[in-house]
This record gives structure tokens, sequence and C-alpha cells, in this order.
């Protein structure tokens, strides 16, 4: 059997470890908290530091037989192994990823910069460390990382930005000696009519083996979906076919998948870009139900669920359930729950955390999720 290592065990790399546990030896790095390190799949070991990292790599491949396959599934090990521990790339099999690619992708203001070559519209955005010389005149706006930082905070992942003052105290706030070029400062597009979708796909050599476009309807914490369901129409079909035509240009493989804001006419914007499998990617399953043996090179193409033109909902569902409850008990608006109801009811309901095989994670979820519902 392949030796396979994953870094990163939240729910991205609980996904895999469960796809790929019984078709290799798995080992699994990540934080204490991770949900996935929960999973009986899979040997565990924890690591928050470059150091660490590079130390258990090192001890799997000196016991290993063949030349483990290493699957990055968090911003944060991309981020560590990219600056601190590139030498890990090359001692591991890939699969075929261009990590130089990659970085650039990893990075809002170079991704943004490649996918305007290719006509693909972005926000307007500026580094936190350039903008007393940019100064923006147009509020609100929104205060995002450009890229994982290492030791960044990790209780927000977008800020809004009403005005001036808020600027302003939020550049006191930060450090900008060691945070001014993390932080990217840009327009924060919005509107009735405006919705935010992803695009997610596996990739080979620039040719799409799977993906899916979605509508992330519900996020909790903000910038975390926990409630999103498969869009399956022309406009779909347009924003997907442009950005497989970007990734075939640059010759992309490997996990990606686009946040994206698209209005009522068609016209999108792509807000991030991650370069590796995403927080909701167990959605790809509705068109990849065959991931384990495609990477491990059992099966050579992927396969579709059946009643495959029934839309996927992807649920993750104590932070949904939360979500749902806080809005109501804000505004007493009995069609928050009965659109929730019917937004659970109909087309491949994809449980995030539930796997009736592995239980351990589905008993952290819950206990989590009993935690924050007593919050409301």
């Amino acid at each position: 059997m392949k030796e396979i290592i994953i870094f990163g065990m939240g729910p991205p790399g609980l996904f895999l470890a469960r796809e790929l546990g019984n078709k290799s030896i798995l080992h699994c790095i990540g934080r204490n908290d991770d949900i996935g390190m929960s999973s009986k799949y899979g040997n565990k070991y924890i690591a928050a530091t470059a150091e660490e990292v590079g130390s258990i790599v090192r001890s799997i491949i000196k016991e290993a037989e063949t030349k483990p396959i290493g699957l990055i599934a968090s911003g944060k090990y991309l981020s560590i192994i990219l600056e601190e521990v590139p030498e890990i790339i090359n001692s591991l099999d890939m699969l075929g990823v261009d990590f130089e690619l990659v970085k650039l992708l990893n990075k809002k203001d170079s991704a943004y910069k490649m996918l305007e070559k290719s006509n693909i519209k972005t926000p307007k955005s500026v580094l936190l460390r350039d903008i007393c010389i940019e100064q923006p005149n147009k509020f609100p706006l929104i205060a995002k990382w450009a890229k994982t930082h290492l030791h960044h905070d990790d209780s927000w992942k977008t800020k809004i930005i009403n005005d001036k003052t808020e600027l302003c105290e939020f550049i006191q706030a930060t450090d900008i000696e060691e945070f001014g070029d993390y932080i990217l400062i840009q327009e924060y597009i919005n509107g009735q009519n405006v919705e935010e979708w992803g695009y997610g796909a596996y990739f080979e050599n620039g040719r799409e083996v799977a993906g899916i476009v979605f509508e992330q309807k519900r996020q909790f914490p903000e910038g975390i979906c926990c409630y999103a369901t498969e869009v399956m129409n022309s406009k779909a079909e347009h924003i997907s076919e442009e950005l497989r035509t970007f990734l075939f240009n640059i010759n992309y493989t490997g996990f990606i998948q686009f946040d994206i804001l698209v209005d009522d006419i068609g016209n999108f914007y792509v807000l991030d870009v991650n370069p590796r499998p995403w927080g909701s990617a167990k959605i790809l399953k509705k068109n990849f139900t065959n991931i384990g043996n495609y990477l491990v090179g059992k099966e050579a193409r992927a396969e579709k669920m059946e009643r495959a033109e029934r839309p996927a909902r992807f649920i993750r569902i104590f932070s949904d359930l939360y979500y749902i409850g806080r809005k109501f008990l804000g505004t007493r608006r009995s069609g928050i729950v009965r659109e929730a109801i019917n937004d659970y009811s109909g087309g491949i309901r994809i449980i995030d955390e539930f796997d009736k095989k592995d239980l351990g994670p589905v008993y952290g979820a819950l206990k989590k999720g009993v935690s924050q519902l007593r919050e409301l």
C-alpha cells in the first residue's frame, strides 16, 4: 500500500483521511484541536512549528518503503512548507503539484495579477503597507489576509471597515512592520442581487478531473461556509468555463477553490483562490465519488454519484443550526426557519462531519455544537 501524509486535519484533511484511510498507510499531521485528529483513520502527529513538521516528515520517510505521497489540506501548513521547510516538497511525491505556481496563487495580490491577465475580474486592492500611499476615499472596505501568516490572529478572517475613522483604528491596532505585507485592504462589493459562490475542483495538467459550482449561502463564523448548495445553470457553466480556461492556460495540477461574487446578470469577481482542498471540499464528492482510488492511482477517471442531476447540498450541521438559531432569535422572522427547512429538503445532502464508519469526529462536532447552541 502507498504511504500518504496529510498536512492539516481540519475539515478538508478529515475528508481526505476518510477517503484514503482504507486505501493507504496514512499519516495525519495536525494541531491538537483539529477535528480530524479524533478520526480512526491514520497515525496522528501533532505539529505546530516548522521544526516539528520537518522532524515528523523525516521520521516517516526513514521508515517508509517507498516515497510517501504528500497532500496539503491547510492554509497554515501550506505556508509553513512554502516558507520555512520547502525541502519537504522534493522529499515527497506531491502528485505533480507545481509549488512555484501554488506560491503565486496562495498570495492574493499575485493571484489577482494572474487572473486579471486572463480578463477575470478581481476587487480593487492594496496591501496594508501601502495604504498611506494609496489612501482610499470610497467606503466600506474589507480587510483580509493576503496570505496565511504563520502567527496571525485566528479570531478573524475578514473585517468590514465602514469609514476613515475605522480604517485609522484598524491601522493603529495592527503591527504594520510584521503584517503590512500580509493584510489586504480592498473594495467591498455588495448589493441586493450579489451572491457568494464557489468553484472547487481537482485538476491534472490543466484539465478538470472533477469540479463543482456552489452558492455559499450561509457562513459561520464569517468567511467559513456552513451551508452551500450546488448551482446548475448557464451562469454557473459560464463561470466554471472561464476558470477552467484560466487553469488550463497555467497547466494547473491539484485541488483548487475560488471564492466568487456573482451579480444577477452573470458578472463575477474572484475574491480568493485556495490552491489546496478547501473547507467545504466534501461537496466535490458528488462529482468525484472515487477520489481516494484516483489519488492512489487505482482509477483513472472521476465517477459521479447516482442521480447526479440533483444538486448537492453541503451542510456543516452544528455551525449551520447555530447560525439559523441566532438569526431567528435576532429577527423573530419565521421565514428564516421555513427557508432553512426548504434548504435541508431535496437534493443530495452531504453532511460535513458525519460518517457512520468514523464517529470520533462526529462526537467532537456534537460536543462543540451543543456548546454553541447553549449560547443562543
